[in-house]
């Protein structure tokens, strides 16, 4: 049997880059339901690439894995307010114990705290609930960044 290569036959180029637009939204859950963490819920809307499916706050979270209702949010003072609110003075650690398999990343807007209360938030949702996704903070905070680096692998 002779094998050979056809010099009229174009062979197509693989993409260095793969095209991912067809795949599932990345799934955000967003820490803070102030002036920022509104702002992040708006943009994260305005692409197909993102899918807002959770919040939380000092008195409770929300949740829903098809993607949160924006617009009850954004027109209330406290998540307190929204219909659909679990009340939690625990929010953020009890969000992720229930959902964190359904969260792929987390976009931190929370008030100026002391530097290591974002570090030990990070730290304590990671050891209690499995989390894997990834944390963005919103504002520089050098020393609370530096301090969450300084945990080393388990982050």
């Amino acid at each position: 049997m002779t094998h050979y290569i056809d010099p009229n036959a174009q062979q197509q180029a693989k993409p260095f880059v793969e095209d991912k637009r067809n795949e599932m939204p990345i799934r955000l859950a967003i820490l803070g339901a102030g002036g920022l963490g509104k702002g992040m819920l708006k943009r994260a809307i305005q692409t197909p690439d993102f899918v807002p499916v959770g919040i939380a706050d000092s008195g409770a979270y929300l949740f829903d894995e098809d993607g949160l209702d924006v617009q009850s949010v954004l027109n209330t003072k406290t998540l307190s307010e929204v219909q659909d609110h679990i009340p939690s003075l625990q929010s953020i650690q009890n969000l992720f114990e229930l959902h964190a398999d359904k969260i792929d990343a987390v976009f931190v807007a929370l008030p100026n705290l002391p530097v290591n209360f974002i570090p030990e938030t990070v730290e304590n949702t990671v050891r209690t609930s499995g989390f894997k996704g990834v944390f963005v903070d919103a504002l520089k905070r050098t020393k609370a960044v530096e301090a969450m680096l300084e945990k080393g692998d388990m982050l």
